[in-house]
């Protein structure tokens, strides 16, 4: 059976609730939720005959969603009952719900960078206040007599108020008849890829805000990984610890460009399905074409440019997700198949607006202390 181009699980499917299930071990969301609608003639209705012969095509167990808004997991038999409606408790068909979910974050997946090195929180309402920190300090030597050094008084807080994006579409029963599903697929997917593609844009927006210049690298265009590494010691002696960089996808043509010659297996070592480094010295990268606001250019051709940026992720802005990427209408799977509507709601922190306990704003010395948490690398 031709699956299609199998994807990587990264964790951000419905399916994975269920990891015994390995719903997409032999093909991909878009690939099943295509054979669905083909089967059903773009209109999710099934006879017997229909619905058994569509079993061929999908795995012996799948995850679907009751009316409950829970995910469970179903063997084939269930499946089949499902699809002919005989099957309590399900959203319609339960099965397609899950699979339209993963088809928008297979979308999402694919283009995704900075929600992978930047840190993320799952928020319970639409304004949280976050911890942060500015540079570590060693412990000190307690005194006979005296109290323990209290680190709470360098806690400061920074909010992170979240606001809602998304996408609609309108696609007429004819066109899902005509393309055999695969054109919903591929509209869920692309508003999949530019929810995400939002979230980097925000992302690396407040990490340029945050890095400043005054930790910058000036370096040849050339000199691209030479640069990235002394970024990443400049984070470091300044006492915080350079775990990730953003970085352009030019500046990424001349890492890999200085690191291929006489070691093409080294060179392939380092990449994840072609397009970017896992680590390199100690650094998590993403490489990230979006184009920021603002006078910054994040590209690595001319002068001034800033190609990447090496940053302390328990610093640096925060990722604030109160809605992750979804879609709405999920109790009427069918009107959401012609008019689909992804959804999420997000925010960024802003580490230079923290407060201390008392209310007090981040002092200017500590923020300017605070920016040594990132080094960007510029284009001498």
């Amino acid at each position: 059976m031709d699956s299609g181009n199998k994807i990587a699980v990264t964790g951000n499917f419905a399916a994975d609730e269920f990891p015994q299930v390995d719903q997409y071990k032999y093909g991909s969301p878009s690939y099943y939720l295509n054979k669905i609608i083909a089967a059903g003639n773009g209109n999710l209705e099934f006879s017997e005959s229909k619905a058994k012969a569509l079993m061929r095509y999908l795995p012996s167990k799948m995850v679907g969603m009751k009316s409950t808004g829970k995910a469970t997991e179903y063997s084939i038999v269930e499946v089949a009952e499902c699809f002919k409606g005989a099957q309590d408790g399900l959203i319609g068909s339960g099965i397609v719900n899950v699979l339209v979910s993963d088809v928008i974050a297979e979308g999402a997946q694919g283009v995704a960078s900075m929600r992978q090195i930047m840190n993320v929180l799952n928020m319970g309402s639409g304004a949280v206040k976050f911890p942060a920190w500015t540079k570590r300090k060693p412990a000190p030597i307690k005194a006979k007599n005296a109290e323990y050094a209290d680190i709470a008084q360098d806690l400061m807080t920074t909010l992170i108020d979240t606001k809602e994006y998304g996408y609609t579409a309108t696609i007429s029963n004819s066109i899902l008849e005509d393309t055999s599903g695969s054109f919903m697929s591929s509209v869920l997917r692309e508003m999949g890829a530019g929810m995400e593609l939002t979230i980097d844009k925000a992302a690396l927006e407040a990490l340029i805000n945050f890095s400043g210049t005054a930790n910058a690298v000036s370096k040849a265009v050339g000199d691209a990984l030479s640069g990235l590494t002394i970024a990443r010691a400049k984070v470091a002696k300044n006492g915080y610890n350079a775990t990730a960089a953003a970085v352009s996808p030019m500046f990424m043509a001349q890492m890999i460009n200085t690191y291929i010659p006489g070691n093409v297996d080294r060179a392939m070592s380092l990449t994840i399905e072609g397009v970017s480094l896992p680590k390199f010295a100690g650094l998590a990268i993403g490489e990230t074409a979006t184009v920021p606001s603002g006078s910054v250019v994040f590209d690595w051709e001319a002068v001034g440019n800033v190609g990447a940026i090496a940053f302390d992720p328990s610093r640096a802005p925060i990722i604030g997700m109160r809605k992750d990427i979804t879609f709405d209408e999920f109790d009427n799977i069918l009107k959401y198949a012609t008019n689909p509507t992804v959804i999420m709601r997000f925010g960024m922190s802003d580490p230079m607006k923290a407060e201390g306990p008392d209310g007090k704003a981040l002092s200017t010395a500590d923020a300017n202390e605070l920016k040594l948490a990132a080094a960007r690398v510029v284009v001498a």
